[in-house]
């Protein structure tokens, strides 16, 4: 789920020069909210998970760390955001996406089903900005996805915040690799990036003829709609604080418990709490050759 959500608020959310803090609050669709505060090289998102609890990642990009945070089990783990340089496999070193990469996508549609892309008619608004709807289904039929999008310069730069944080980080992930591979990756990210664009004008040209119908302005809003009539969000903005952020914010408690994997560690608190035997599952499955950590190797 944060990786959809993360995913979205990048390819979304842009416009002025100068670096500016934000924080924003909206819902998703486990029925949590999720929170980002950004301040330029440190970002902090934090979500509600089902079973779980809360989770926060805080990206260092000054410190170059990331840190997972269990509040609830008052633990954390932390990993360097440089990943060491691994040489391609051979058959896959020319599989690139450059200029001439095709973007000959199937048209969106299945048996039965002629696929589209319209205006909403109506309008509707989302932490007090008004967004119209661009819908995306099949002809004739009530099931689909429909992007909310608004016109705002606070919106606009969110999202120049947000792509120039996400831009950040993929060089620090590659940052010591040997010069000439980090350039490389430098050239595949761009001409992915315009591959996905031109991907999607060609989908958008497939499904309605012309790209008039592509969401304009900074997504707000993503819905989910079902033939049945029922809808939902994938996620809804409902606030949005373009203004300095206390530094805490970002900052590690001092307090909390270091292990290796936090996610491992709720999943087996969650598994536990449903009565599951947990230890000796996992005891099981290392007597199967499973490489599972102990209690002491977690830590």
């Amino acid at each position: 789920m944060r990786l959809i959500v993360a995913l979205f608020l990048f390819t979304a959310l842009a416009a002025s020069e100068a670096s500016a803090d934000f924080y924003t609050k909206g819902s998703t669709f486990t029925g949590g909210d999720m929170e980002v505060w950004q301040a330029k090289d440190k970002k902090r998102e934090q979500s509600d998970m089902p079973m779980v609890g809360t989770v926060i990642t805080i990206t260092r990009l000054d410190k170059g760390v990331q840190w997972t945070i269990d509040p609830k089990r008052r633990i954390y783990e932390e990993k360097p955001l440089a990943v060491p340089y691994e040489a391609p496999i051979p058959e896959n070193e020319n599989i690139r996406y450059t200029e001439s990469s095709s973007t000959d996508l199937p048209t969106p549609s299945d048996e039965g089903c002629t696929a589209e892309s319209r205006l909403v008619p109506e309008k509707r608004t989302f932490a007090g900005f008004e967004a119209r709807g661009y819908h995306m289904g099949c002809a004739g039929q009530t099931g689909g996805m429909t992007t909310w999008t608004a016109d705002s310069p606070a919106l606009s730069k969110m999202q120049k915040e947000t792509e120039a944080f996400t831009e950040a980080q993929e060089k620090a992930q590659y940052a010591h690799w040997p010069r000439a591979e980090k350039k490389q990756m430098e050239d595949d990210l761009k001409a992915g990036k315009r591959f996905m664009k031109n991907a999607a004008n060609q989908m958008m040209m497939g499904m309605s003829g012309t790209t008039n119908n592509m969401p304009k302005g900074v997504a707000v809003a993503i819905e989910g709609q079902t033939d049945a009539g029922k809808s939902g969000y994938v996620f809804a903005l409902k606030e949005l604080s373009i203004k300095p952020i206390d530094g805490a914010v970002f900052d590690l408690p001092a307090d909390y418990r270091k292990v290796s994997d936090v996610i491992r560690v709720q999943t087996e608190s969650a598994m536990e709490d449903m009565g599951i035997d947990v230890k000796g599952m996992n005891q099981m499955l290392r007597g199967m050759g499973a490489e599972i950590p102990t209690d002491a190797e977690q830590e």
